[in-house]
């Protein structure tokens, strides 16, 4: 079959990054003729990359994504003359990664198949998933690599719709539409559609209940049905809020599949995601929470001696009345393992020296350090030549509350936190070691944040008001990495397992007892707080992931605590309303503010603001209308509701009441300042 391809790429930085080499390479037998259009910006190595496979390559503006693209190949780049020469014409881009499985079984049997056009996955009947409306969207063939025919091609329905076609003033949510509705418009033009993948036991009768196979199912499309791709964004917004309700679990599933069952080299995937996604995103959609074992088991006993051997354990001691116990944890550093103790204090550092001689280990010294910057000075200061000398680096330190700030065991809690998920035992930290070296793309592992006490409070408020810090002492560093004030960070305790090399940037900046503060440390701010929050972004920076680590043990603890957390919370909020899932808590939140107001505005007229206004229609509480910023471009309407800039708002200060929904934390500060500013008082923040 003569086919013709149009590939659309898009990268924000214009780096054509290795999957997307390996797939037009495996695509170069099943195409005719190529055509390339670039949305946005390409570098110079990234088109040289490309035009090994076509020199039809065309830049553009990226407006109107991936849809725009399509409609300009069709009907500018290449013309209906030059299109009517090819039996097929495939359309697909870069948002996904493979090909797995050899193109071969697709090509095929999709060449056998009587169809006039097909696509690799569908999504079935469903209400408005995107708008959360009760409009029942058609069966839609996804539009991420999908094949027309000549009957399509030379058909007017296709071509006139290709033809009006102007994309370049959408939003993404219009985008969505002509995905949604276009394979519906060629069924009513007379065609049949057929997909290569039809996972059928899970769509439903009932339109609420079928999802999207390529985002929930991904392990299944991958291991059962030989899909030979998947889509990139299951590995940066998976949760188990979403439409579909499921825990998320099989996007890790399918990675480990395809690492090893298939020849598809996973590095290509990781480094794509680590250059484009925020690491906490990559760590929550691939749940990289690892529980390991502490006590002797079969097969775990086995101690790694060439990795001990290789490896630096450093622990900073500064109160003297934890040394007991901190000596206890550390007698479980294996002997091939370099030790090395850091303290303030010469009677701690004798103290260590005694019980280590008396031991007879002789891999080990205690150095005597300044206490300027407490255990983040003894870390890049003190110990900062482990990270050249050693491939793996463990760093963990003493920690206690004083009785003026608080009860003496939310210190010793922390403390427990520390210690027994660093150097639990022998056995765990060969565990350890041995992941480290079985995962070459691990760089960091840092202990679970405390939630007990009063570090309850600050779960979802990780950054504090440490995010800018952070975020300038990466720019100081030269890190490649990716920030979100809205998405929290996750390594808080300054104790970890690493790979050297993925701390090398911070390792080595050159840091002096002079750059770190004096005690006591403020509250928030000070740079040990951004030091502590920014290692997952260092090792992102250097090609690495990070995870947290725990023991079986402190596992048990920890989900104990959290489920016992959660059900408090939602018994409180059940008082109040009824809850069903997690986005019932704020649905019904948003209708008791909005309940007996006499004018409701919605703040955003996006997405998250057209769902805010079918939520409060589907309740009887019509919105007045959206509003947009003074700065932003003027819209009469949206959603059958008007569009007013904030300027004006055609209701008194004390007659309406304004719902915030926008997406961004940094979007919902301003927007915040500027209605306190005009005067407004009465808001609430979806």
């Amino acid at each position: 079959m003569k086919r013709l391809g149009i590939f659309v790429f898009y990268d924000k930085a214009g780096i054509v990054d290795d999957y997307v080499v390996y797939l037009l390479q495996k695509m170069e037998g099943y195409l005719d003729h190529l055509t390339i259009v670039c949305n946005g910006q390409v570098t110079g190595e990234g088109k040289k990359r490309l035009m090994k496979f076509s020199s039809d390559i065309h830049i553009r503006e990226n407006t109107g994504y991936d849809a725009m693209a399509y409609k300009l190949a069709l009907t500018d780049y290449l013309g209906w003359d030059a299109v009517l020469r090819y039996e097929e014409v495939l359309l697909f881009n870069d948002t996904f990664f493979g090909p797995v499985y050899p193109l071969s079984e697709l090509f095929s049997k999709m060449d056998a198949r009587q169809c006039d056009f097909w696509g690799l996955t569908y999504h079935a009947r469903a209400y408005d998933y995107f708008y959360g409306t009760n409009d029942i969207l058609p069966a839609h063939v996804h539009t991420y690599f999908s094949a027309y025919r000549r009957p399509v091609l030379e058909s007017r329905a296709f071509q006139d719709y290709w033809d009006q076609f102007d994309a370049t003033e959408w939003f993404f949510s219009d985008v969505v539409r002509h995905e949604q509705f276009f394979t519906k418009y060629l069924e009513d033009a007379g065609f049949h559609w057929s997909t290569y993948i039809d996972a059928a036991e899970y769509n439903s009768k009932e339109p609420g209940s079928n999802f999207n196979h390529y985002y929930y199912i991904a392990y299944e499309l991958v291991s059962r049905y030989r899909c030979p791709f998947i889509k990139r964004k299951n590995f940066v917004i998976k949760n188990m809020s979403m439409q579909a309700g499921n825990m998320g679990e099989d996007t890790a599933n399918a990675l480990h599949f395809i690492g090893s069952e298939t020849g598809y080299d996973t590095n290509m995937i990781w480094g794509n995601i680590l250059r484009l996604y925020n690491v906490a995103e990559i760590k929550n959609a691939l749940h990289l929470d690892y529980i390991i074992p502490w006590e002797d088991a079969q097969g775990c006993s086995g101690l790694p001696h060439t990795l001990f051997r290789t490896t630096a354990v450093a622990a900073h001691l500064y109160y003297e009345e934890l040394l007991a116990s901190c000596i206890q944890y550390l007698k479980q550093v294996p002997e091939d393992i370099y030790l090395c103790v850091t303290t303030s204090k010469k009677t701690v550092k004798d103290e260590v020296a005694g019980v280590f001689h008396a031991m007879g280990r002789r891999n080990f010294e205690v150095r005597l350090v300044p206490n300027r910057g407490r255990d983040m000075g003894a870390l890049l200061v003190g110990c900062v030549d482990l990270f050249r000398d050693f491939e793996y680096v463990c760093f963990v330190h003493d920690k206690k509350t004083k009785a003026s700030v608080g009860p003496a065991t939310v210190g010793k809690s922390f403390f427990y936190n520390l210690w027994e998920n660093t150097l639990k035992s022998r056995t765990y930290i060969a565990q350890i070691l041995t992941l480290f070296d079985r995962e070459p793309r691990l760089g960091f592992l840092t202990v679970p944040p405390p939630i007990h006490a009063e570090f309850f409070g600050s779960v979802g408020l990780e950054w504090h008001n440490d995010f800018d810090n952070t975020v300038q002492l990466a720019e100081k560093l030269g890190l490649k990495a990716n920030f979100s004030p809205d998405i929290p960070c996750f390594a808080l305790g300054n104790a970890f397992w690493c790979r050297a090399d993925a701390l090398a940037p911070l390792a080595g900046y050159g840091f002096g007892y002079g750059d770190l503060p004096n005690e006591p440390l403020p509250l928030d701010g000070a740079l040990n707080h951004a030091l502590e929050r920014i290692y997952p972004y260092v090792a992102q920076s250097q090609g690495y992931y990070s995870g947290c680590v725990m023991n079986t043990g402190y596992a048990s603890l920890q989900n104990t605590n959290l489920y016992y957390f959660l059900s408090g919370v939602l018994s409180k909020i059940r008082a109040q309303q009824m809850v069903t899932d997690y986005p019932s808590v704020f649905e019904s939140d948003i209708l008791s503010y909005c309940m007996g107001k006499q004018n409701v505005l919605i703040y955003g007229a996006g997405t998250n603001g057209i769902k805010t206004s079918n939520i409060l229609s589907q309740n009887g509480i019509p919105a007045k209308g959206f509003v947009v910023s003074d700065d932003q471009p003027k819209q009469q309407e949206k959603n059958g509701y008007p569009v007013y800039r904030l300027s004006d708002i055609p209701f008194g200060r004390e007659e309406v009441g304004i719902v915030v929904s926008v997406a961004y934390t940094r979007d919902r500060r301003e927007i915040l300042s500027n209605l306190r500013q005009k005067g407004f008082q009465d808001y609430y923040l979806a």
